[in-house]
């Protein structure tokens, strides 16, 4: 960034001139509360409830309402595994999956977790062109006339892509904060479940019900080709037990969605574990509610002989079989069937953005080409990724053509998997990593000092059973045959990256802007922050001490690298070079994000090239209007000198000169303080009780009443004042140099 002309002269021909700053606006960070975090999970599991009863009943027969229901109370639990997940240090689901289990079954984890995320955004745009199709089927046959010929799929895939390629274009040109639309749209969701589960409940009372059938016997779980696949036609569709866990597996479909709590966990504000757990049972209530409710309800509601022609649209045609008059009816249907398109497209444009960000990740740890990072130019977003996830997605509906069943096999076979090898990993890492954790997922029993997690192992063991059981079902061939291709991707780009050397480093999860002027507006904070400079691994600990007793909410945080070009003029052309970070400096940041991430707390972050190290950290907290500069101990200098070198660059700065603070950190949290500028002295107790002593003995000698004790300061400068410009000018000073060697450290201001 080059000065204006008036800025220049008065600053000199130091580095402040030729300073060029490069601000990384860390959207990343910015924290949502408990009540958005729930609403971005929200989103793709309410959307679920549009085609989970239907794909299931499909499947397994008119039981399908309990597993369901089975499936939302099992949700509770694996929530649980995800809060566990979330304390741990490694907040990265692939170091935490290559801590448990090794590179290959890690890589192996990230390929199923990526392939779930694609397919939910899938057979979310497949049942919102269903759910269109379907109402304008109904209306049809209401007006009398024929709107869609009997052979329409091939328009339901044209429409599915039209689809993802509008949400491919609001994603690759501006970023959005996590739960902003969300939280309205699910509002709004909710109180359209709300009415429609009361109005439910007044069909069932008034015509009479009768409950699904319980599956106390397999002889009530429909035993196809659809259901258990493979063993269609065996004897082992005698097992009770391994029919009960394949239509477990089916049911899981009702979770869609619920990974994606450990995405938001990232992202949740402090205090991050009772914000976190907050938005968990939220979310829990919620779905398990709404979607056990419709799911038993459409079964109660619309008669056997007429159900399957709404499979793809269940929740539509329930509602014209509820109590009431037709034409309120179909108001209520097109109200509902339009607010399930917004959900289902919102829910696909989640999994739009949870899959380019693991496509970022893997990029960043070198699993996928290093160019998937690059930033736009000019929306700032992750375009490249953005625009694969999309395409991939694009790829699946071309080659399911819409057909729902094998989709949503599919899909859940991938959900089920993603669920056991998170608790697998969880479980593993009890043991690698036995450190304190904030929580624990419930049920541990402790023989001695040994720890047996009960609850982790049997949810564990049971989510294994049941995608064990799934290798069989429909589905299971093609989530097999996508999830190697990902390993395959994961294995094939990791071994090129490692054969490169000096790849140039993107900026990965840091959001670029270059060339902006540095600003506190610029940067996002507010006046009167505190600026941390991160200077390298050893000194981060200043910024983990600033942000434990910094309140966020009163004062924002910027962390700053100086980049020390070395040399009058070359801040200029250091800055202005092609790779806007270099692997250490990117390394330093995403270091940093970590620590906020960790502790919940927004920090936003800037890189500022300057020729000198003192002239680049003043004129970075001028800019931004700091009140405290916050450093660790350079190993090169002590404290005292890089003091003496701050106060030589503040002199340095133009007019107005900003009062600044600098807190120097040493590894043991203790604290060194000092003042730029004209500022008051920090006194001692034995300094303040000495002025004291002197205002009581002058006071009494003078006899005077107005005496106070600014007055005996002031008289005391004004004789120190006095003696350095008259003869006994080198005797004061002597005795002042004897003073520093006697005094304490503490004592000097």
């Amino acid at each position: 960034m080059e000065l204006p002309p008036s800025e220049r002269s008065a600053t000199g021909s130091r580095g402040l001139a030729r300073a060029r700053v490069i601000v990384a606006n860390t959207k990343v960070l910015s924290f949502v509360s408990s009540w958005r975090a729930a609403a971005f999970v929200l989103t793709p599991m309410l959307s679920a409830i549009l085609f989970s009863e239907g794909v299931v009943e499909r499947t397994i027969g008119k039981t399908a309402p309990w597993f369901i229901v089975a499936a939302m109370l099992v949700s509770g639990t694996i929530f649980t595994v995800y809060l566990e997940s979330s304390t741990l240090s490694m907040q990265d689901k692939y170091s935490q999956a290559k801590v448990a289990m090794g590179s290959t079954l890690a890589k192996l984890s990230l390929s199923v977790l990526l392939v779930n995320h694609l397919l939910m955004g899938s057979i979310c745009v497949v049942f919102a062109v269903h759910y269109l199709t379907g109402l304008l089927m109904e209306w049809s046959r209401f007006a009398g006339h024929t709107l869609l010929s009997a052979d329409y799929g091939s328009y339901e895939v044209i429409l599915a892509v039209t689809i993802l390629v509008f949400l491919w274009w609001m994603n690759s040109r501006r970023t959005r904060e996590y739960g902003g639309k969300n939280l309205q749209i699910v509002v709004l969701v909710v109180t359209g479940i709300i009415v429609l589960i009361l109005w439910c409940l007044i069909t069932i009372f008034t015509h009479g019900f009768s409950l699904p059938p319980f599956p106390l016997s397999i002889a009530r779980i429909a035993i196809n080709r659809e259901s258990v696949g493979l063993l269609s036609r065996t004897s082992f569709t005698h097992l009770a037990w391994l029919v009960v866990l394949m239509s477990f597996g089916h049911a899981v479909l009702a979770m869609s969605g619920a990974e994606t709590l450990s995405q938001i966990a990232r992202d949740i504000e402090h205090p991050k574990l009772k914000n976190l757990k907050r938005a968990a049972l939220l979310i829990f209530l919620c779905s398990s509610i709404a979607t056990s409710l419709i799911s038993c309800s459409a079964v109660m509601i619309i008669p056997d002989n007429v159900r399957p022609q709404y499979f793809d649209n269940l929740i539509s045609g329930m509602i014209m079989y509820l109590v009431g008059p037709t034409t309120l009816k179909l108001i209520f249907q097109i109200v509902v069937v339009f607010s399930g398109i917004v959900l289902l497209g919102l829910a696909a444009d989640t999994s739009i953005r949870t899959s380019s960000d693991l496509i970022t990740r893997a990029s960043k740890d070198a699993l996928l080409p290093d160019r998937l990072r690059r930033i736009h130019p000019k929306f700032g977003t992750a375009y490249l990724a953005v625009t694969l996830v999309t395409a991939l997605q694009i790829l699946i509906v071309l080659a399911s053509r819409s057909n729902v069943v094998v989709l949503a096999a599919t899909y859940a076979f991938c959900i089920i998997w993603t669920f056991a090898i998170q608790g697998f990993i969880v479980l593993r890492l009890r043991y690698a990593e036995p450190g304190v954790r904030e929580f624990r997922v419930p049920l541990n029993l402790r023989i001695g000092r040994i720890e047996i997690p009960v609850g982790l192992c049997v949810l564990t063991i049971f989510l294994a059973a049941v995608g064990f059981a799934g290798l069989f079902g429909i589905g299971s061939i093609e989530g097999t045959i996508c999830i190697l291709l990902g390993l395959s991707a994961f294995a094939i780009c990791e071994q090129v990256n490692l054969k490169r050397s000096g790849i140039p480093i993107s900026p990965g999860i840091l959001n670029l802007s270059p060339g902006e002027d540095l600003s506190a507006q610029a940067l996002g904070v507010r006046p009167g922050n505190v600026l941390v400079v991160l200077h390298d691994y050893n000194t981060i600990y200043n910024l983990t001490a600033v942000l434990d007793r910094v309140d966020v909410t009163r004062q924002d945080v910027a962390g700053v690298h100086i980049r020390v070009s070395g040399g009058v003029g070359s801040a200029e052309k250091s800055a202005t070079q092609e790779g806007a970070f270099t692997v250490k400096e990117q390394e330093l940041l995403e270091l940093a994000l970590n620590v906020a991430e960790s502790k919940g707390k927004p920090l936003q972050l800037a890189v500022i090239a300057a020729d000198e190290l003192w002239d680049g950290i003043l004129h970075a907290a001028h800019s931004i209007q700091s009140a405290t500069i916050v450093l660790g101990i350079f190993p090169r200098r002590p404290p005292r000198e890089e003091f003496l070198l701050a106060n030589m660059a503040w002199e340095r700065l133009s007019q107005p000169k900003p009062h600044l603070s600098i807190e120097i950190y040493a590894k043991n949290s203790e604290r060194l303080f000092f003042s730029l500028g004209p500022h008051a002295p920090r006194l001692t107790e034995n300094q303040i009780e000495l002025v004291h002593s002197l205002w009581l003995r002058c006071g009494e000698a003078l006899g005077s009443e107005e005496l106070e004790h600014n007055d005996i300061v002031h008289f005391a400068l004004l004789e120190l004042e006095r003696q350095i410009e008259g003869r006994t000018r080198d005797e004061m000073l002597e005795s002042l140099k004897r003073h520093l060697l006697t005094s304490k450290p503490g004592h000097r201001t």
